[in-house]
């Protein structure tokens, strides 16, 4: 019957046992049949049969099958990476090394080989979706709660770890790390990086480093509130988090303002009044009954002052700004020779030999020597060899002829349409 089976008759628990349930319809996982154990690597543990020797014949190889079925199928995006014939060169590169990560690295790891990507080899590792985000360089489609599950389970396996394996819960975007014994290059391999007191999921992380290299002005930023429901973290969890990515804290208005905003104003202590003696009672007049304060039972309810301070409403205030930490190396620049303008020759002292002669001598003249001085030509109006006596020269656009004078034409054209009528 198990040999049969289909694949949705098994399923793999959190301590590496592999059930069976023989009722499609049951939604339980049945028994267990197989155990996984460590491989010959990490993406091929061995699926070993609980069910006695002899019970079946080719028990043990529908096992590893399945098994094996069910990596490749929850880890479908990077078996995907390095496979295809496009895969060339330095993409290939990138790819393999992201695959030993188990679909993430940082990028300083491949920043060399980065920077020899051109456009076909980024084409090339767009279509495996792979991320080339400034910090960190992974597989989006790997952060299914199904991907992180199996990724886990397969690196406590290998690691020699006891199962079941530390795993965020399904859903969750960072989970404090401070009390825990955890190892970060694990974290990371899982898809939850480590910065600061939290394990951030790398999609999460990726969404606050782009927001702050897009919102960054004259090499600062400023945290966002937005950020930290990101995170799914507090406002001091955040700005740790910011500072072990390598940004500076420059100034916090919150620890300015703070105290300002969250202070209640408390009515000042009223004290009690001195009680007057036997005598100073029978002294009582008319004007001191009526400067006696009034009671609070004769005051109407509606004027009673309230006892309780009322807090002012507090908005969402300003969060810190940081000096930005630059994670894009920039690429070297190869420093180009200096033209050379004019070289002096070692033979003699003159660079700038001009052939010809004038008046009998050779035209020569050696750099740096005053350059020759040209008379500055005057214009008509600083001419002093103009005779006084000369008439001053009038010019006019008149017609030799009235006949020529536009007008005339007119009349003349005006004219022969009233004789032709």
């Amino acid at each position: 019957m198990i040999l049969k089976s289909q694949d949705k008759q098994f399923s793999i628990s959190d301590t590496g046992e592999i059930f069976f349930q023989p009722d499609v319809t049951n939604p339980l996982p049945g028994t267990p049949v197989a155990r996984i154990i460590k491989g010959e690597a990490v993406l091929r543990p061995i699926a070993q049969s609980l069910l006695p020797e002899g019970t079946a014949e080719g028990l043990a190889e529908k096992f590893q099958e399945w098994l094996d079925k069910n990596i490749e199928s929850a880890l479908e995006p990077l078996f995907r990476l390095v496979r295809g014939e496009d895969l060339t060169g330095t993409p290939k590169d990138i790819a393999e090394k992201l695959y030993a990560g188990f679909g993430i690295i940082p990028r300083d790891d491949i920043r060399e080989d980065i920077a020899k990507l051109d456009e076909e080899g980024r084409k090339v590792l767009r279509a495996r979706k792979v991320r080339l985000g400034p910090v960190l360089v992974f597989l989006p489609e790997l952060n299914k709660p199904v991907a992180v599950k199996i990724r886990a389970l397969l690196l406590s396996l290998w690691l020699d770890r006891p199962l079941p394996a530390m795993c965020p819960s399904d859903g969750m975007v960072s989970l404090p790390i401070a009390d825990k014994d955890i190892d970060p290059v694990y974290m990371r391999q899982i898809g939850y990086p480590v910065f600061g007191p939290r394990a951030v999921r790398v999609d999460m992380l990726d969404r606050v480093i782009s927001a702050i290299y897009d919102t960054a002005k004259d090499g600062q930023f400023q945290a966002q509130h937005k950020m930290a429901e990101w995170l799914g973290c507090n406002i001091p969890d955040l700005y740790a988090v910011l500072e072990a990515m390598g940004h500076t804290k420059v100034s916090d208005p919150i620890e300015k303002t703070l105290a300002d905003e969250l202070k209640i104003i408390l009515p000042e202590p009223v004290s009690a009044p001195a009680m007057p003696s036997d005598s100073a009672t029978h002294e009582v007049n008319d004007t001191a009954v009526e400067s006696a304060p009034v009671l609070a039972s004769d005051t109407p309810s509606q004027e009673i002052p309230s006892e309780t301070p009322v807090k002012p409403f507090v908005t969402r205030p300003d969060l810190a700004t940081f000096k930005l930490k630059r994670h894009h190396t920039p690429r070297p620049v190869q420093a180009k020779e200096p033209k050379i303008l004019w070289e002096r020759s070692k033979d003699s002292k003159k660079p700038f030999q001009k052939e010809g002669k004038k008046d009998g001598k050779a035209n020569e003249r050696s750099f740096g020597e005053d350059k020759p001085k040209f008379k500055k030509k005057k214009f008509d109006r600083d001419r002093d060899d103009r005779r006084d006596d000369q008439p001053e020269r009038i010019y006019s656009a008149e017609s030799k002829t009235k006949a020529d004078s536009p007008f005339a034409i007119l009349q003349q054209l005006k004219m022969g349409n009233d004789g032709s009528n």
